[in-house]
Parts: C-alpha cells; structure tokens; sequence
C-alpha cells in the first residue's frame, strides 16, 4: 500500500506528499477537506475518505516548532538550541544545532528587512541574513526593538 503523508503548513492546511514529492495542498473548510492538485476529485468530507480514493495510507507528520526562548548562547549572543557546533565569528557569529550539518544560523537578535518591513527574529538561518538587509546581531530583544523602531522611523516612503 501506498503511503503519503500531510506536512502541516498551516493550522488548517498541509502538503500531501509522497517520498518528497509533492501531490496536492489540502485545506480543511466548515465541513469537508479540499484538494488542490495532482488529484481527480476536489472535496472529502475526511481525510478517511482522501485515504480511501488514494486507496493508500495518509500519516500527518509532526513538525518540531523551534523554541523562540533564549536557551544558550554563542559568544555572548542569545541562541535557542540546546547545542552548538561549528561555531564561526565572522560579520556575526554563526553555528549549526547538529554536528556536521550544513544548516548555519545566526546567533543573536536580528531586525530582518522583507517586503512588508522590518521582523524580529532569534537565530534566524545564516542565509535568510544573505538574502536580506537586516540589523544586528542583538545581545537583547530590547536593543533588537529599539534598532528596529529607529530603523521603521528612517524608512523613506
């Protein structure tokens, strides 16, 4: 039998997948399940009955929320894994939560420049800061607020 599993996206609505391969985005409404994808039908009324129509096995995966609580720190900087490895001091210090990941994030509080202003973020990843324009790092959430009040009263609209 098949197996598929739901990756949580939202509160109401996740990614049906098998094997990495994504099939359909599923949205629960008032009273039934919509589909949106590689799939004949539209509507369920379960995820029972998208399990039976797929005539396979439908897991929903548990996604670990990060922790936004400050529970070590890296050269002074706040950072909210338990662990750090690989710990580089360059524009700002950065680590990985695993031995031997390739996955760096930032230690610190960071104001992050998108599209709709600045967000405060702890530990953000190492490329999020490549690809934006942010300010920090912060040994505080505090001095992080503040620098991002002066940067939102410096904006030019």
């Amino acid at each position: 039998m098949i197996e598929y599993k739901l990756k949580p996206v939202l509160e109401n609505s996740w990614i049906l997948h098998n094997n990495g391969v994504r099939i359909a985005v599923v949205t629960k409404t008032d009273n039934d399940y919509s589909v949106i994808g590689k799939i004949d039908k539209k509507t369920f009324k379960s995820i029972e009955e998208l399990s039976l129509h797929l005539n396979a096995k439908i897991a929903i995966e548990v996604v670990e929320k990060e922790s936004e609580i400050e529970v070590n720190n890296v050269h002074g900087y706040p950072i909210k894994h338990a662990t750090a490895f690989d710990i580089k001091m360059e524009k700002y210090p950065s680590y990985t939560k695993n031995e031997g990941s390739q996955i760096r994030f930032a230690a610190g509080y960071y104001g992050i420049l998108f599209g709709n202003g600045y967000t405060q973020a702890l530990c953000p990843k190492t490329v999020t800061l490549e690809q934006n324009e942010y300010v920090g790092p912060f040994r505080t959430k505090l001095e992080a607020q503040n620098s991002i009040l002066q940067q939102r009263r410096n904006q030019k609209f």
